[in-house]
């Protein structure tokens, strides 16, 4: 089994950007319906690094700024709008401003492509209420889907991959009650990640705020997921002799 080369990457590159359509849907956060809630999704990527970073060009709830940006120089835009990096650490931020409430609970959820995401890796900055400057790990992490792939290019060999969700919950509720309903001081924070290894292509993001949970809530291990169950092909089709693989899969998408 091989890795990818840079010889090879030139001609795996469009069948990596095949691999994004059919991996559009995120598991549903039910309080993304709720009157102080929010939530912001990025599925096609236009700037891969630095300012002015990329707008959500899916679906936006509730008035706010939310800004999705890569921090890796060394990457590479994908046909499917993928960022990815065959050499470097993939890196991102999330700059999150609210305009009509402060949220108590956060939910963040990532697919990647690839190699996997570094759990460790996963952060919140902002500012607390005494206006210091904070960072804090997440309460819970789950790894939602993880989907092997293992496909044979013609004349290149045979690659592995994984194909992975993971949903990452910040409690941001005031634990010492002292009347502040959140931890925030402001509206503004920032989430970052990063890949653990080299080749992780980001696929997608989503975002969900919420308020009005009880504080200290471990939101994601109560909340009941519908998980799907997905279901892999490989097809043959045009250019260059080349292998492209598209992935089918059955899911409950949040558009």
């Amino acid at each position: 089994m091989r890795k990818l080369t840079i010889a090879s990457l030139a001609l795996l590159l469009p069948l990596m950007g095949n691999l994004h359509a059919q991996f559009a849907g995120f598991l549903p956060i039910d309080f993304s319906d709720a009157s102080d809630s929010a939530s912001a999704q990025w599925e096609d990527f236009d700037v891969i690094f630095g300012p002015p970073g990329n707008q959500p060009d899916v679906s936006t709830t509730n008035p706010g700024s939310f800004v999705l940006t890569g921090t890796q120089p060394n990457v590479l835009l994908a046909s499917s709008g993928n960022i990815y990096s065959f050499s470097d650490l993939t890196s991102f931020t999330i700059d999150s401003s609210l305009d009509t409430f402060t949220p108590s609970n956060l939910v963040l959820q990532i697919r990647t492509l690839g190699a996997t995401v570094d759990t460790d890796s996963f952060m919140l900055a902002y500012t607390d209420n005494d206006g210091a400057m904070q960072t804090m790990a997440p309460n819970f992490i789950e790894l939602v889907e993880n989907v092997p792939d293992v496909f044979e290019v013609p004349g290149i060999g045979t690659f592995s991959s994984l194909n992975q969700v993971y949903a990452v919950q910040w409690d941001l509720s005031d634990p010492l009650d002292t009347g502040d309903y959140s931890i925030l001081g402001d509206d503004a924070f920032t989430l970052s990640f990063n890949a653990l290894n080299t080749s992780m292509s980001l696929d997608a993001a989503r975002i969900d705020f919420g308020s009005g949970f009880t504080p200290g809530g471990d939101f994601l291990a109560s909340t009941q997921f519908v998980v799907p169950e997905p279901t892999t092909a490989a097809v043959l089709f045009g250019g260059l002799g080349l292998l492209a693989l598209r992935r089918r899969r059955a899911s409950t998408a949040n558009r």
